[in-house]
This record gives structure tokens, C-alpha cells and sequence, in this order.
């Protein structure tokens, strides 16, 4: 063996031991002194792939899904070789949502999952207090094994759903405030010093609750509503979601507390200051373009074009929350107005353009292709492939269409809504893009030299370019979107909070016998309007009875009576008149003149053969003895009922 052979053997053992010990991607020298920058963002894109070892890691298989560098069955081989039961219960929400799921996988997972004997999950020991055994509301996604257990029937007494939420809500209940950071083994809730924070204890307490109360327990959602009512009335500024309780300013949370704030406003209908959400994320990203708060490591300062920590509190800069900032303001992109619409496209296409200043901050940078998760770590293979997923992203810029960005928040810091590839991917060697809409319109692509393509209707679409990237050679619209998800643009309204709700029709007359379909269109401050009808409140005057079946009212009672449709606190009303199939002059009453009307209509059909629709009562198309018994049927009900 020569020197030069031994020299190698040792430099690949420390690698191997660097890989294995801090999660440092295989890098030869060589490669990362010959890996340049390019001018395009296709041309980096590549570069930055191309250093991916997209096999090292369940999170690298999944987001090389999104770059075409690995497929669903690496995805399910990855979830299936898992050995930790908290690793496979993270990973089962996320295969779920992409058609997988392993009953027995699952099931080993629920058998090899510690717990404590309060009923909650253990997850380590709480570094607050020392106790050795806790339940972190960072790891929520272990409430949703609650639900495996009920799937599956399985181990219920470990996995005993009502205990477990017990245990959470005394913990809420008898700590200061409504809302923690750890459940430790006496049952006791954490929170740190200067807080709750609006996240962390906050906002992922909600979360906690709204996974209960999505498994059945239904009073869970009045918990999660008491932790969002006392954030907003003592973490609002006026302008901004404030760190802590004591502790003001912008942090870099702001794109998972939107996320969990949005899916309590989808359960929760009426949630009280849901107008504050996109306040909050134009004011710390939008208001000042780049120089919004949130990109600023001091207030007033310059900006560092990735989200810091905490502006004038925290200079670190950080990758994840990076893209979980622009995963709030693209899904949210149809519901802002003009201005921010056009600083958005500023911020994605200007000089100082979202995907090159990416680059050049110090998340990657001189590390280039390699990127890290925060400015005070090293790069990294998983962080890497987070940065190529999201410099993707980065290159597709809404006009008019909207991006579908999914309404999930599972864990802490969750980045996998947005990046999600079934609805985003981009293929490097067909030169083929997925994309998702939740509103049609035009997209600007800026791979290489920007080209713009327009979409008729929200679902999944191909964009197939040439092999330079600079023509879109056509489009193909794949599928609706799947419904296993919610989208942030179909809960969170144009303009936040309607400014007023238009019922159609605004009058209805109709029988007893029938129904009648309504419809809610919400108007914006800023003018735009947008169907509320699926997520609107129906409801009709006491004393109406029926039914309701969505939007549709199947009446109860005769009489008149008012419709009222409720959406984000603003209310708009229709009215409607139940009458009975006899009421032929819809007068609200039924006497001789209607005997005399029904008589008329019977002998004139037999002598013209001429068919009164009104009183074929059976509507089988002609008028017999069939429609005389309906007809003495209802005359003596509604005399019965004087």
C-alpha cells in the first residue's frame, strides 16, 4: 500500500465519522472548489442538486422527490427501514397525505413508543424543570397517534385518547397562562421564563388542542379558542404578533403560527381577530419589501434577504423559517391587495431578487453549492437539499394565479406544507415543472430568461420548457387538487376580513316539498370578492325548522322567514316563504279558491290534454287520481294544523 493510498483511506474515514457524527454531506475538496455560481437560476439549481446525497436521510429521499432526484417508493422503503417509533409516527401524517400507509408499521411504532403513565407521550426530558420524563408540544404530531390507535383498534389502554387530553388540559388549566411548552411526568405544565411565547407555547398549545379536538374530543376546540383569544389580547401589538409576554419585537416563528392559526380559523368559523393573520405577515415581511422587519437583523438596518431570528434581539439568520415565511406569504399572495402583491413580485424578481440573495447570504454563500439551517451551524446535506427546494420555489412568481401552499403544521418548525411534491417538483432531465393553484391566472417562471404562462383553472399542472428553459412549449392541467388538504387561499379570504357578505337569491319562495340552494359572496376592503359559501354558517329564524344540508335549506315550517349566512364576524340575510304545494296563489293560506284552481286545472287537462305543472303534485307528468289524493292530503294537514 503507498502513502498516498493510506492518505485516502484515512480522509475517507473521517468523512465517514464526520457524516455519522454531525450529519456533514460526503463533500469531496475538489467539488467544492469547482462549484461556481451561475448567472441563472436553473444553472445554481443544478449545481446545488448535484451535491445532494438524496439516499442519506428520510428527509433528503422526500425532498429529492421535489427535484426529480428520488420517487415515492424511496419515500415508503425510507418510512418502512425507520427504527424509531417517534420518527415513523412523525413520517405518517406526512406518507398519509401522499396515499401511504403501513398498518404494521404503524403498529410497531405505537407498540415501541415510550410513554408516561399520565398518558401522554414521553419525549425527553424537560429541560425547564430537569424532569427526566415530559411531553413537548414541539412533537404534537404524537396527538395523532391517538387517532392510529383508534383506526386500527389498537392498544387503546396505552393509547387512551381521553386520558391523554386530560392530562394536556389540567396541565393548560392550572398553569399561569393557557398555554405550555412541556407536560412533565407529575402532569405539571413549562413555559419558558419570559414567556409564553406566541409560537412556541402558544400557538403550538392550540395546535395540540385542535388534534384532539380533530379526534373527537369536542370541548377541545373551546381550549384551543380560550390559548388564541388570550394571545391576541395580550401578544398583539397593534401591528404584529409580539415574541413573549415579555418580551416585544418581530421573531421568526411568524410563518407556523400562521399556519396553526389558520387551521383553528377552518374548525372555528367565527374565530374572533382572524383579520390580525395577514396583518401580521404584511407588516413583518411586506410592509418595507426588504427592509421589513423580519429580514433586518436590527429594526431600521439593512437587510439580510433570509429571516432572522429576532430583529435588535437575535442576529442569527435562519433557513427553515425562511421558507415558512414564503410558504405564508405565497399561499397567501390572492389575498393581498395590490400593493403587496406588487411588492411581493419586487422582492421575487428585482435586483435584489429573493433567489440570488438566497445564495449570497451567509446560509450559503461562500459554502456555495452547500447550504446550512442556521448561520451559526454548518452546511449540511438535509439543509442543502432544503435550500435547492426552496430556490425553486423561489423561481416561480405569482401575477394573478395563486400558489395551492397547503394549511399544515405537525411539528416544530414545519417546512414540509409548502414543499410538498406532489404539488411542487421540478424534473432537470425532461425539463418539466408541477405546479399547484389554489386561483387560475398567469405565472412568470424566471428558471433562466423569465416567460410567463397562464392557467384557466386552479388544480395541478405540467409546464413542460425547452431544453434552455427560456419556452414554455405548453401546458397540461393534470388534476384538482387533492382533497386530503387545505389551502391557505380557500381559508383565508381576499382582504382578510370581509367587508360585507352578498346572500343569492335574496329572495326564495318555495314549497314545503322542495329546497333551495344559497350562495355567499364576500367583498374585501380592497374590493375584491370571493365565494364564502362552503365556509359560511347557515342558519334560519327560530321557529323555522328543517334542515340544512350545506347551503341548502330543506324547509320545516310555512311562513316567511329569514336566511343568515355568517362568515368572519359580518352577516348578510335573504329572505324566504315556505308555502304548501296547494297554496296556488302563494298567499299563505289555503281555502276554496285553491280547491276551485286544482279542480279547474284537472278538467282542463282531460279536455286539452294541457298539463298545469303547479298541481302534477306527484310531478310524474300528467294529472290523475294520484294528485287528487296528495291534494286532499295536504288540504286536511293544513287544517289540522290552524
Amino acid at each position: 500500500m503507498t502513502r498516498m493510498d493510506s492518505k485516502w483511506k484515512v480522509t475517507v474515514i473521517l468523512a465517514i465519522m464526520l457524516f455519522s457524527f454531525f450529519g456533514v454531506a460526503l463533500i469531496a475538496s475538489a467539488q467544492m472548489v469547482d462549484a461556481q455560481p451561475s448567472s441563472s437560476l436553473i444553472g445554481n439549481l443544478e449545481t446545488i442538486v448535484s451535491a445532494v446525497n438524496y439516499a442519506s436521510s428520510i428527509d433528503a429521499v422526500y425532498q429529492g422527490m421535489m427535484v426529480g432526484k428520488a420517487t415515492m417508493q424511496q419515500l415508503v422503503n425510507a418510512y418502512n427501514s425507520l427504527a424509531n417509533p417517534t420518527a415513523i409516527l412523525q413520517w405518517t401524517p406526512i406518507m398519509s397525505k401522499l396515499g401511504y400507509s403501513n398498518q404494521t408499521t404503524v403498529e410497531w411504532a405505537l407498540d415501541n413508543q415510550q410513554m408516561m403513565s399520565n398518558g401522554l407521550p414521553d419525549t425527553g426530558a424537560d429541560s425547564l424543570t430537569g424532569s427526566p420524563q415530559s411531553y413537548l408540544v414541539y412533537d404534537r404530531f404524537l396527538v395523532l397517534a391517538y387517532g392510529y390507535a383508534l383506526q386500527y383498534s389498537y392498544d387503546l389502554t396505552k393509547w387512551n385518547l381521553t386520558k391523554a387530553y386530560a392530562t394536556f388540559r389540567e396541565a393548560v388549566d392550572s398553569a399561569n397562562y393557557p398555554a405550555l411548552l412541556w407536560v412533565d411526568q407529575n402532569g405539571v405544565g413549562s413555559t419558558i421564563s419570559y414567556g409564553p411565547r406566541y409560537y412556541d407555547e402558544c400557538g403550538e398549545t392550540i395546535d395540540c388542542f385542535l388534534d384532539f379536538y380533530n379526534l373527537g374530543i369536542n370541548s377541545a376546540l373551546n381550549d384551543a379558542l380560550a390559548t388564541w383569544i388570550w394571545t391576541n389580547n395580550n401578544l398583539w401589538s397593534g401591528t404584529n404578533y409580539n415574541y413573549a409576554l415579555s418580551w416585544a419585537g418581530y421573531e421568526c416563528e411568524a410563518g407556523g403560527f400562521f399556519q396553526i392559526a389558520l387551521k383553528l380559523w377552518h374548525d372555528d368559523k367565527e374565530l374572533p381577530d382572524a383579520q390580525r393573520l395577514l396583518q401580521d405577515i404584511e407588516n413583518r415581511f411586506l410592509q418595507e419589501q426588504w427592509l421589513s422587519p423580519q429580514w433586518t437583523q436590527t429594526l431600521g438596518g439593512p437587510s439580510s434577504y433570509v429571516v432572522v431570528h429576532m430583529a435588535s434581539g437575535n442576529s442569527e439568520l435562519r433557513l427553515e423559517n425562511t421558507v415558512m415565511a414564503w410558504a405564508a406569504i405565497l399561499g397567501s399572495y390572492g389575498d393581498l391587495n395590490s400593493t403587496y402583491q406588487s411588492d411581493v413580485q419586487s422582492m421575487l424578481t428585482g435586483a435584489t431578487s429573493a433567489w440570488q440573495e438566497l445564495l449570497q447570504s451567509p446560509l450559503c454563500g461562500s459554502a456555495f453549492p452547500y447550504f446550512q439551517y442556521h448561520s451559526d451551524s454548518g452546511v449540511s446535506n438535509d439543509a442543502t437539499a432544503t435550500g435547492a427546494d426552496l430556490l425553486f420555489m423561489l423561481g416561480i412568481v405569482p401575477e394573478t394565479a395563486v400558489l395551492a401552499v397547503p394549511v399544515e403544521e405537525n411539528s416544530y418548525q414545519y417546512i414540509y406544507n409548502m414543499l410538498d411534491p406532489e404539488l411542487f417538483n421540478i424534473n432537470l432531465s425532461t425539463n418539466i415543472v408541477t405546479i399547484s393553484l389554489s386561483e387560475a391566472g398567469t405565472l412568470d417562471f424566471q428558471l433562466n430568461q423569465t416567460v410567463t404562462a397562464s392557467f384557466p383553472t386552479p388544480g395541478i399542472y405540467s409546464v413542460r420548457f425547452s431544453p434552455d428553459w427560456n419556452i414554455i412549449q405548453g401546458t397540461t392541467f393534470i388534476s384538482a387538487l387533492p382533497c386530503n388538504r387545505q389551502y391557505v387561499f380557500s381559508i383565508l379570504p381576499t382582504g382578510s376580513t370581509p367587508s360585507t357578505i352578498t346572500v343569492s337569491p335574496a329572495t326564495a319562495s318555495l314549497t314545503d316539498a322542495s329546497s333551495v340552494n344559497f350562495t355567499a359572496v364576500a367583498t374585501g376592503a380592497n374590493g375584491n370578492t370571493w365565494d364564502v359559501t362552503s365556509v359560511a354558517s347557515w342558519s334560519i329564524s327560530s321557529g323555522a325548522g328543517g334542515s340544512w344540508s350545506g347551503s341548502t335549506y330543506f324547509p320545516g315550517k310555512l311562513g316567511n322567514w329569514t336566511v343568515t349566512a355568517s362568515y368572519a364576524g359580518v352577516q348578510s340575510s335573504a329572505q324566504v316563504s315556505i308555502y304548501s304545494p296547494i297554496d296556488f296563489y302563494h298567499n299563505d293560506t289555503i281555502n276554496f279558491n285553491d280547491v276551485v284552481y286544482f279542480v279547474g286545472a284537472y278538467i282542463n287537462y282531460y279536455q286539452t290534454d294541457v298539463l298545469n305543472p303547479a298541481c302534477d303534485l306527484n310531478h310524474d307528468g300528467v294529472l290523475n287520481f294520484n294528485d287528487v289524493v296528495l291534494f286532499v292530503g295536504y288540504y286536511q294537514a293544513y287544517y289540522k294544523a290552524q
